[in-house]
C-alpha cells in the first residue's frame, strides 16, 4: 500500500483526534475479543473511517495493536506512579497500586492478556511490545518493594518475582472469579501480598477499612 504512515508525534490536532478515535474504537473491540479475532473491517466500521485512513495512521493491524497496548499501559503507568508518589506508608501505597491494576485489568483485560502469554505464542510483531510492557509494570512494582525493603517495611524478597505474582493474581481474579467486586478482589490480593511481604516487626494494616474504600491503618508494631 502506497499510503504514507503518519507518526503520532507529527500529527496536528485534528489528526491526533482522528487517531484517538480509531484507537478508542479498536480498544472497545479488543476488550470483547482477542486482537486476532478482530478484523480490520470490524475496526474501520466501528471507527467510521476507511481502510486507507486506518493504514495511513498505523501502517498495519499489528502496529495498531501495539499502539492500543501502549495506550493502555501508559494510562496504567500514570496511575501506578501517582499511587506510589502519594502519601502513606508502603502498605497504603501498595493498596492504591493494586487497586489501580485491578481497575485497569478489569477494563482492559483483553489487551493486557497479551502480556500473560508466552512470547513463543505471540506473533513476532507483538513480542517486543509485550516484552517491554511487562518490563514497565514489573519495574514500577519492583521499585515499590525495593523502597519498602529499604525503609524496613518489607522483608528481603525478590521484587521482580513478587511483581509477577501480583500481576498473575489480579489477572486470575479478574478472569476466573466471576462476580467478585473490584474493591473486594483488590483487598484480597493486597492482604495476601502483605502476609508474605511484611517484615516481622510490622503489623498488617486494617484490611476491612481498605475493602470499604478507606485508607488502611498500618501501625508499626515491634516485638
Amino acid at each position: 500500500m502506497s499510503s504514507v504512515f503518519v507518526p503520532a508525534d507529527f500529527e496536528p490536532g485534528w489528526r491526533a483526534a482522528r487517531r484517538a478515535r480509531m484507537l478508542s474504537a479498536a480498544l472497545a473491540l479488543f476488550r470483547a475479543r482477542a486482537p486476532e479475532q478482530v478484523s480490520t473491517d470490524d475496526i474501520v466500521r466501528a471507527a467510521g473511517v476507511g481502510k486507507a485512513t486506518l493504514y495511513r495512521y498505523f501502517g498495519t493491524k499489528e502496529a495498531l495493536v501495539r499502539a492500543c497496548l501502549d495506550d493502555v499501559l501508559s494510562r496504567l503507568n500514570e496511575r501506578l506512579e501517582a499511587a506510589e508518589a502519594g502519601t502513606g506508608a508502603p502498605p497504603e501505597r501498595l493498596r492504591r497500586i493494586i487497586g489501580a491494576m485491578v481497575e485497569s485489568f478489569s477494563d482492559d483485560l483483553m489487551p493486557l492478556r497479551l502480556m500473560t502469554r508466552r512470547e513463543s505464542d505471540l506473533r513476532e510483531e507483538w513480542r517486543r511490545s509485550v516484552h517491554d510492557a511487562r518490563l514497565r509494570l514489573v519495574a514500577v512494582l519492583g521499585e515499590h518493594f525495593r523502597r519498602g525493603m529499604a525503609a524496613g517495611w518489607y522483608r528481603e524478597l525478590d521484587g521482580e518475582l513478587i511483581a509477577h505474582f501480583v500481576m498473575g493474581m489480579i489477572r486470575s481474579g479478574v478472569t476466573h472469579v466471576e462476580g467478585m467486586p473490584r474493591a473486594e478482589l483488590a483487598a484480597a490480593v493486597h492482604a495476601f501480598v502483605l502476609r508474605a511481604a511484611l517484615a516481622e516487626r510490622r503489623a498488617a494494616p486494617d484490611l476491612s477499612a481498605a475493602a470499604a474504600g478507606r485508607p488502611a491503618e498500618a501501625p508499626d508494631v515491634r516485638r
